[in-house]
């Protein structure tokens, strides 16, 4: 009986051992996602920022459009 516990231990090692990589590579595989996501998250950020900033842009292009027409013509 003895010889026979002996025996699934040993056979159990190779399972836990595999088990055990496993599961590393199972956390580091959600440590690069969680990376992913955070700079996924900012990128996000600075993408609506930026759209921002574009659209005051654009809208004050057309302001300075509109007084270059304005300023060409003579009203009396």
């Amino acid at each position: 009986m003895f010889e026979n516990d002996l025996l699934k231990k040993s056979e159990q090692v190779p399972v836990d051992q595999e088990q055990h990589f496993l599961l590393e590579d199972l956390y580091k595989s959600v440590e690069k996602m969680e990376e992913t996501q955070e700079m996924n998250m900012t990128n996000k950020v600075n993408i609506e920022f930026l759209r921002e900033q574009l659209d005051k842009a654009l809208a004050d292009i057309e302001d300075l459009k509109d007084k270059v027409r304005a300023n060409g013509k003579v009203v009396h």
